[in-house]
């Protein structure tokens, strides 16, 4: 199953910004990905789901035609596909095959997979760059040298670490961390995300600390996608 979240810009950014959510229908209801995934990556299944859930997402992209600004839709994959070395050729015979915008389709990784597979994933960015594929960064800033990670892989988005969401009204070490990384993150022309967003202070001052995108169930809740049944993969 697929859902997906609306990603709010706090800059007047153009389009709808979405981000795709995974679960999986289980015979009491619905599976969170942190129960079936591992169990995926254990038997080498994430190249296959990741595919799967990429060529619904260009599907959509592609549905949506040339009416006003194109959707931006951030979609997870994981180490398996980042290591994969046929996921750029299938990538890019998709995208070709659909007349997909630049810029609609970003992939994204957390901070500590990226660190852990620095260099295929420097190989990734550097392939997709030419599809008009952008790339995000999840979890950003929950480790000491995040920028310097900036300098190795070229990431479009920062999607600021959860942590520093909690209850961000009573934590000023929180709020000028999340100032600092949005500073640096405008220097290197990089746009900002903050997930996890549960209240209206919190966004306030998340728009004041200079954020681009708020993101979370207070702002929008997930809404289910309609999952094309021939999707190729």
């Amino acid at each position: 199953m697929l859902y997906r979240q609306q990603i709010m810009s706090l800059q007047d950014a153009e389009g709808d910004h979405f981000e795709i959510l995974l679960r999986m229908n289980g015979p009491n209801g619905e599976v969170a990905p942190g129960y079936f995934l591992p169990v995926a990556e254990r038997n080498g299944l994430m190249p296959g789901i990741d595919r799967w859930v990429i060529g619904q997402v260009i599907g959509m992209l592609a549905r949506h035609g040339g009416h006003g600004a194109p959707p931006r839709i951030f979609v997870k994959i994981e180490a398996q596909s980042i290591i994969d070395p046929t996921l750029v050729p299938w990538l890019k015979e998709q995208l070709a095959s659909h007349d997909i915008p630049a810029g609609s389709l970003i992939l994204e990784a957390p901070e500590s997979r990226v660190l852990t597979n620095l260099k295929p994933v420097q190989s990734l960015v550097g392939q997709l760059k030419p599809l008009g594929v952008k790339f995000a960064l999840e979890q950003f800033g929950s480790g000491l040298n995040s920028f310097q990670l900036l300098k190795h892989v070229d990431a479009d988005y920062l999607k600021i670490d959860r942590n520093f969401m909690a209850e961000l009204p009573q934590h000023e070490d929180n709020r000028a961390r999340i100032a600092e990384i949005c500073g640096k993150a405008r220097e290197l022309g990089k746009l900002t995300v903050a997930e996890w967003v549960e209240d209206a202070a919190s966004t306030s001052i998340l728009f004041t600390c200079g954020v681009d995108f708020v993101q979370g169930n207070f702002l929008r809740e997930p809404e289910v996608v309609r999952v094309q049944k021939h999707q190729a993969a």
